[in-house]
């Protein structure tokens, strides 16, 4: 199986994506009204589903192979695939109703300036809707965050305050209440360290490790934690 050919596999077997994308349609609020821009869209296989929810979709990324990938695997009327830079977006001011970021910002060399880029894009009273990483000393061991660090190409983990100083830096309004964490049980995070660590050993218990984390977040197994994902919603001032 060829490298764009598991890319869809793994969007598919991620132990967190499909509940983030959940929060964040929540978050975005999109109707048939509503141009969402993707940034750092990746094979665009959420960006797809994504645009079943508005009237006009574009996902950027910098990396020109995934983009291809989206282009040959996604063929929506309503959705199309670019290459470019959240550092430098190629759109007018004020272009798009709606912009969405899944686990994206915290891998840009710069994660103020691509916030104050999508700012920049976004209608005034328009929303944004962000998933980052957030590992930190309470939800996950110092081994797994310099292995997911470098594994990964993570500049910078958040936390809500984190989070929300850059949002309010590009020019957006955002507060705790509209920040909703994943993993926020010890067990649901080891669960997820021991897969993402060996995902190929334990592709086939894949369904098992979903569920259990899933329980042990609604159980609180372990005890309470942050979560290793932080989900936002800032607006346009």
């Amino acid at each position: 199986m060829t490298r764009s050919m598991l890319r869809p596999v793994r969007s598919i077997l991620s132990l967190n994506r499909a509940k983030e994308v959940a929060i964040l349609t929540r978050f975005l609020e999109l109707g048939p009204e509503h141009r969402l821009l993707d940034v750092g869209c990746g094979d665009g296989f959420w960006t797809a589903r994504l645009a079943r929810h508005a009237r006009e979709v574009v996902g950027v990324d910098i990396d020109e192979r995934v983009i291809a990938t989206a282009q040959a695997r996604h063929s929506q009327r309503n959705l199309r695939f670019e290459r470019g830079s959240a550092l430098g977006l190629a759109y007018e001011d004020a272009s798009f109703d709606r912009v969405v970021a899944v686990s994206a910002v915290e891998h840009f060399e710069d994660s103020r300036a691509s916030l104050k880029e999508m700012a920049r894009v976004l209608k005034p009273g328009g929303i944004l809707a962000l998933s980052v990483d957030s590992l930190a000393p309470d939800n996950s061991s110092s081994s797994f965050r310099r292995w997911h660090a470098r594994r990964h190409d993570v500049n910078a983990y958040y936390d809500g305050v984190k989070l929300s100083e850059e949002l309010f830096d590009a020019g957006l309004d955002s507060d705790g209440s509209t920040h909703h964490e994943i993993f926020t049980s010890r067990f649901a995070g080891q669960l997820r360290e021991l897969f993402i660590r060996h995902p190929k050993v334990f592709f086939p218990l894949f369904p098992f490790f979903l569920a259990g984390c899933r329980l042990a977040d609604t159980l609180g197994l372990g005890g309470r934690t942050s979560g290793q994902i932080l989900v936002g919603r800032a607006w346009k001032k």
